[in-house]
């Protein structure tokens, strides 16, 4: 059966030069697997991340995915990988079953990108799920980390067209930097807290500027679009969220615009809370959880 995010998705992943896939089945992320032509099943998610690190070492652009319930387990790797850094690019999907189809419990991966960074995105499309697969590599490239693609389970009924993009050249391992991986803990910090600092930047560039001209806002995080109505889109400026960390200018400009602001988000109050921190007035941010 034709989906289209899975397509644009996996597209995205091919033209941006994967050439290394792992998985763990479940939440349909074997079905991603499986279009990428992956071969590489493992035993749990630890063994995952841990061989999709060792192939970016090696110089192979990788892509590891699993369900909600795996990115703890695969934490041990994921850290190493996160302060250490990469060589060629390397991509964690994780997908967040948040209407508990195929696991046992409801997990909500986001918390743990508060613990050590690093950028996170989450498609609102089927074009910007081809254009966050296809980038994700050079990014990661770019700010020494794995980056982390957060799916849910209403990603996989959005539809719509994508366009697919000129293919990239593959990923060419130069000289490794030996030094980059026995430095002491001092120099890894410093380069982890720049590499920080990189991620906030990339953000910034991935929105547009928009004008507001509403008194209501409303903020959509991720796939959450289809819990709107087509009034709310007469009666409100609508700001996309994709991404983690948020843009903190542009929320801000837009908070500082609209007397009241509601966030639809797939899971727990993540984003909700956080944009809250950046109001005057918690007041008037209103949280609609979606279960």
């Amino acid at each position: 059966m034709q989906n289209k995010a899975v397509d644009a998705l996996v597209a995205g992943f091919l033209d941006g030069g994967c050439s290394f896939t792992t998985n763990v089945p479940g939440a349909k992320s074997q079905l991603i697997f499986e279009k990428l032509g992956g071969k590489n099943i493992s035993i749990n998610e630890r063994v995952a991340v841990e061989t999709a690190y060792g192939a970016s070492l090696a110089g192979k652009r990788s892509v590891s995915l699993f369900k909600n319930v795996g990115l703890n387990v695969s934490l041990d790797p994921y850290v190493h990988a996160v302060f250490n850094g990469v060589e060629a690019g390397m991509v964690i999907v994780v997908i967040d079953d948040i209407e508990v189809t195929s696991s046992p419990e409801r997990q909500d991966s986001r918390a743990l990108r508060d613990m050590f960074g690093g950028l996170w995105l989450e498609p609102n499309s089927v074009q910007n799920a081809y254009d966050f697969a296809r980038d994700a590599f050079s990014y990661s490239e770019k700010i020494d980390m794995p980056v982390v693609i957060r799916l849910t389970n209403q990603f996989f009924r959005l539809s719509g067209d994508f366009v697919r993009k000129n293919k990239k050249s593959a990923f060419k391992l130069q000289k490794i930097n030996r030094e980059k991986y026995i430095n002491n803990w001092l120099v890894r910090n410093k380069r982890y807290k720049q590499n920080l600092l990189l991620v906030d930047k990339l953000v910034d560039s991935l929105y547009q500027k928009p004008s507001f001209s509403k008194e209501k806002g409303i903020i959509i995080v991720g796939a959450a679009e289809e819990y709107l109505s087509k009034e709310d889109f007469k009666n409100a400026d609508i700001l996309y969220l994709n991404s983690y960390p948020f843009p903190k200018k542009l929320v801000n400009k837009f908070l500082n615009n609209h007397q009241e602001v509601e966030v639809f988000e797939l899971g727990f109050d993540y984003a909700t809370s956080r944009i809250s921190l950046l109001a005057e007035n918690e007041n008037k941010i209103k949280y609609h959880p979606i279960t």
